[in-house]
């Protein structure tokens, strides 16, 4: 059994350690608060879910967010108190902050 949980836990490992790239790459920075991506969710596939553990207030973070040079080109279409939603194009991404963690969700809308 232990040798298939290595190799899974070095997946994980390995994909956690990119995840902030792979955000970078879409457009968003990281806030400067993240100490490190969370489980499985690291940013891969085709509608990318990253998970981010900080500590700084909800408010700081959607604050960060609403600055246009933390979100290159992407156009907020809804904002809450936990969380904002952008659009570029056909893909939405959306960012929900609760319990210490920060979730970004892309989604590529690609007709029916």
């Amino acid at each position: 059994m232990l040798f298939l949980i290595i190799p899974i836990l070095l997946i994980v490992l390995y994909g956690q350690f990119g995840a902030e790239n792979r955000l970078i790459k879409i457009g968003f920075k990281p806030h400067p608060s993240f100490s490190g991506s969370v489980g499985v969710a690291t940013g891969t596939g085709k509608n990318p879910i990253w998970v981010f553990s900080t500590t700084a207030e909800t408010s700081s973070i959607l604050q960060f967010y609403k600055d246009p040079s933390n979100h290159d080109s992407w156009s907020i279409k809804t904002e809450n108190t936990n969380g904002l939603v952008f659009e570029k194009g056909s893909k939405n991404i959306s960012i929900l902050i609760s319990n210490g963690n920060v979730v970004f969700s892309l989604i590529k809308n690609e007709g029916i």
